[in-house]
């Protein structure tokens, strides 16, 4: 009889190990799926999925929330018209080395003093 010991007594189903997989199945289980996710995980970093993007553009008119990260369409010219605030205050922005955070140089604007971060008071220009 299928399961039962010397006594021709079938044990209950509690007192049965059942081996699912043994310890080097498991193991070999183990490092397949961390090789798998390593590799999605360099996989991402290389096609560039990072962290969100900075946006590119975004509107200077204050308390105006509009940010985006898009390329500039053939035939537009900065400023653009924002479509929240409905003015014409989209720039170009820069990032801060410092910190990250996109900034709207004053030359853009038409004002000739020096940039600076509002989050960390670095000066931000061109390409620095």
């Amino acid at each position: 009889m299928k399961g039962a010991g010397r006594s021709g007594k079938v044990a209950p189903a509690a007192d049965r190990v059942v081996m699912l997989a043994s310890p080097s199945r498991i193991a070999i289980r183990a490092a397949v799926a961390t090789t798998l996710v390593a590799v999605v995980l360099v996989g991402w970093k290389l096609l560039g999925a990072s962290n969100p993007p900075v946006p590119n553009l975004m509107c200077v008119t204050p308390g105006c929330p509009y940010r985006v990260r898009r390329e500039l369409r053939v035939g537009e010219v900065l400023p653009l018209r924002c479509p929240q605030c409905n003015h014409r205050s989209v720039f170009g922005t820069h990032v801060c080395k410092e910190c990250g955070t996109a900034v709207v140089l004053n030359r853009q604007r038409g004002i000739d003093l020096p940039t600076y971060c509002p989050r960390c008071g670095r000066e931000v220009t061109r390409g620095h």
